[in-house]
């Protein structure tokens, strides 16, 4: 019963460390938090004078952003950084680049398509029709990831080119908050104390048997 009572207080231990880790890797409600972000699609639309990109392109992108708790599952986005980037190839016999930019923000609110820098975690519905304005700095381009229609059904859209009207993608969108570092310490210990409480119940049952 002593040997049973102290595997128990040791497991009961070991999962406490467990929760705490979950828990402290659930979004801060106080503290601004940091997400790693990524998207991918193809254009659906060519604004005219966008000459650098082709109905299909791919376009992808990813990098990590800072946001502050609103309320909810509200955060407003402070900065975003990363790498977007189009495939290129060929459309109509006409040869385009691979282009790749470097990601800054977020554009002030407002300023492009009525953004409004919100992110929404969790969420099945991350950004709203507003949207997320940010910034390729080496092609001095402007973008919007909203959600809503890009000429097919409702989801998630990058648009940029201009504001009358840009080009439109397709895309997949999704951003998760990034674990700390005392986070992995405290999954790995409780996992930790777990394997031993296992390792030392085979080894008191083997001693037993014999």
């Amino acid at each position: 019963m002593f040997i049973f009572s102290r595997l128990m207080a040791r497991a009961v231990l070991s999962m406490t460390i467990l929760v705490g880790a979950l828990t402290a890797f659930q979004v801060s409600e106080a503290k601004a938090v940091t997400f790693d972000w990524s998207f991918q699609g193809a254009f659906t639309y060519i604004a005219p004078g966008n000459d650098f990109i082709f109905p299909g392109e791919i376009i992808s992108g990813s990098g990590t952003l800072s946001a502050d708790y609103v309320s909810g599952s509200q955060y407003l986005v402070t900065s975003i950084t990363g790498v977007v980037a189009g495939s290129g190839g060929v459309f109509n016999s006409i040869s385009y680049p691979f282009i790749s930019d470097t990601v800054t923000g977020p554009l002030g609110t407002g300023t492009f398509y009525n953004n409004d820098n919100n992110l929404f975690y969790p969420s099945t519905q991350q950004v709203d029709a507003y949207g997320l304005g940010f910034f390729g700095s080496g092609t001095s381009t402007a973008f919007n990831l909203f959600y809503g229609s890009c000429g097919g059904p409702v989801g998630y859209c990058l648009v940029t080119g201009g504001n009358s009207p840009g080009s439109l993608a397709s895309i997949t969108f999704e951003a998760s908050p990034t674990p700390l570092p005392s986070t992995w310490t405290m999954l790995i210990a409780g996992f930790a104390g777990l394997g031993y409480i296992a390792y030392r119940g085979t080894k008191k049952r083997s001693v037993i048997a014999a």
